[in-house]
Parts: structure tokens; sequence; C-alpha cells
């Protein structure tokens, strides 16, 4: 069976073919990059309808970072046989606006980028870093505030004050020597979000990249692993408010289910298939009927989408209706394998 070309493995590879043909290597590789934005560019319509500014976030980020949204992929003479998008991913990238957590009168945030004055490679990295950082935050409707490198490197708290700043975004760039290889070197990349007194409150990310490799490429990963968990961050915030609030949530009425087990197995999928996103919390289960509650902001068609998506081959799902207020659906569970299963 064909594996991807990915990870670890995927690096072994490509050095081992440039070793022995760079340039038919590097023209491989110059051709999987817009294969894989045409893969993210033909599963757009799962993400449903965007907004303007998700519209300009998917083609100036999404599509830019197109090998982090695929999560597996089969080549076959250079061309792409077979591709796995992370929608899942995407939508959780696109879900984070600053109208979640700061008021319009005020959404000045602070721009901080701090670089190693030893780290040549980071230095020069700065400016890049920081015009990326105020692009993706600008498009989030934030009026970004950027700080010069002596302001930097100050108490940030102390400084929003003086700026009328609700919040900062600092990004730390530093290079420090490998302890496992004594005399190489390996770049120190840190990303922070802080809001405070906010659902989003504070979210940090950290990651190490070998010297020689890309600076820019490491912060631009920690960009959207911090963005994709500021989303979900208050996606549960208002997921939690929703259920003190006594929202009763989506009802979701399923027919076929015959023991308890069915429904919290159901449940569970379901939970894991939309995340922070929404809450599942059994109501009933009477006479072959059970009854869940999905707590979230979702539309009840995309809650019927992950619903119908099949569950590793334990049971599925047959939607037979769906309105704003519930969803009728059916289970079905797997049947069982000849010679007793696994």
């Amino acid at each position: 069976m064909k594996r991807p070309l990915q990870g670890r493995c995927a690096i072994f590879l490509t050095l081992l073919a440039l070793a022995i043909s760079p340039a038919s290597s590097a023209r491989a590789a110059d051709n999987i990059g817009p294969q894989l934005r045409a893969e993210i560019e033909r599963a757009k319509p799962q993400l449903g309808a965007l907004q303007p500014w998700q519209e300009e976030a998917f083609l100036s980020e999404v599509l830019a970072s197109s090998g982090r949204f695929v999560k597996d992929y089969r080549t076959k003479g250079g061309t792409i046989t077979r591709a796995v998008v992370d929608t899942d991913g995407i939508k959780k990238y696109l879900a984070f606006h600053a109208s979640q957590i700061l008021k319009p009168e005020n959404t000045n945030v602070l721009l901080a980028v701090r670089a190693n004055d030893k780290c040549t490679a980071c230095v020069g990295s700065v400016p890049d870093i920081r015009q990326d950082l105020k692009a993706r935050l600008e498009r989030r409707g934030m009026n970004v505030i950027v700080l010069n490198a002596l302001e930097s490197r100050r108490d940030l708290m102390e400084i929003l004050g003086s700026k009328n700043a609700v919040g900062w975004v600092l990004a730390d760039l530093k290079s420090v020597e490998d302890l496992e290889h004594p005399g190489d070197f390996k770049y120190e990349l840190g990303l922070e979000f802080r809001f405070p007194g906010t659902a989003a409150s504070r979210i940090q990310k950290q990651m190490e990249v070998l010297a020689g490799d890309s600076v820019e490429v490491g912060m631009s990963r920690l960009s959207i692993d911090g963005i994709s968990e500021l989303g979900a961050k208050v996606q549960l915030a208002r997921v939690g408010a929703m259920e003190q609030q006594g929202n009763d949530g989506l009802e979701v009425v399923l027919s076929n289910v015959t023991e308890f087990s069915q429904l919290v197995q159901l449940k569970n999928a379901l939970q894991d298939k939309l995340n922070t996103q929404a809450r599942v919390v059994e109501r009933r289960l009477m006479h072959g009927q059970s009854v869940l509650a999905v707590i979230s902001n979702l539309p009840a068609q995309e809650v019927a989408q992950a619903l119908a998506q099949p569950d590793l081959g334990r049971f599925r799902v047959r939607v037979s209706a769906v309105s704003n207020e519930q969803i009728q659906a059916v289970y079905l569970p797997a049947p069982a394998a000849a010679g007793g299963g696994r």
C-alpha cells in the first residue's frame, strides 16, 4: 500500500531525491504546492457560507499554507491522486473574530516582535513576521498598534494603558544551543495572545525549528495554531454561557436505539466531530427512541452533516428530516463481522 509523503518520511525522501537529482526534485516539490491548493479550493464548498473577512483569510492565509490544511495525500508520478483536506481545521481557523471578545468602541491591540540580537536569522525575519501577523489580526477586526523594538522589550501590561489598548500579540524569536548536539543551534519561537478579562484570556504557543529552516514558516505555523485555539476557546466559553442560560439546544431524535451503550457511543462520536463548537448532552432514551441535545450556535444543517458521517464502521446514521429546532434520524448499527468480529 502506498503511503503519503508527509512528515519526517517526506523530508527524508525529498532529501534523498535531491541528492540523486536536484533539478527534478525541485520541480516535483514546486508541482505539489499548487496541487494542494487546488484540492483545498475544491473542498471550499464544504466550509459553508463565508463572511467577507473569512473569504479574504481563506485566499490569503489558508491557500498560502496549503500543506498545513491537508491531512493526507498520495502521489503518482508527481501528480496527487488522492488528498484529504482538513475542512474541520479550516473551519476552526476561520472561526475567530475580534468582535467575539472585544467591544466595537475599542479594538486596539499591541503587536510586539522580539528577536535575540545574537540571532541574525531572527532579526532578519522580524519585518516579514510583523507584517504577516498584522495582516492576520487586521482581517479579524483588530486595530493593530505596532510596537518598535525598544517598546517590544518592555512589560506589555504597562504599555496597554498608555496606548489605550485592550490586549497584545507577542512573537518571540531566539537562537539557542542544542544541548543534545553541542555546537549546533536551533531556533525557539514563541507566540502569545493576551486579552485580559475576556473569554480568550491567554493563549501561548511554542515550537523549535532547526537552524537553517525558515523562521517565518515556523511562526506562520504558530499563528495558525494560536488563532485556531483562540476560536475554540471563545466558542467553548459561548457554549458554556448558553448552558448556564438554560438553552435547550437543538434536538436530535434518533429511532432504532435499543441500548444505552448505543446512545453513549453516538453521543461521544458526535461530540468528537463537533469538538468545542458544541456540547452534546443526553436527553432521554425510551422505547427505541433517543433524544440528544446539541447546544451551540451551529446551524442545524451543519450538525446534521456531522451526524451523517460514518463512524469508523461501528454504526451509521441516516438523517430523515432537518428543521431549525429538530433533526430526525435513524441509528443503524454495523452488522456483526463474520467469524465473531474483532
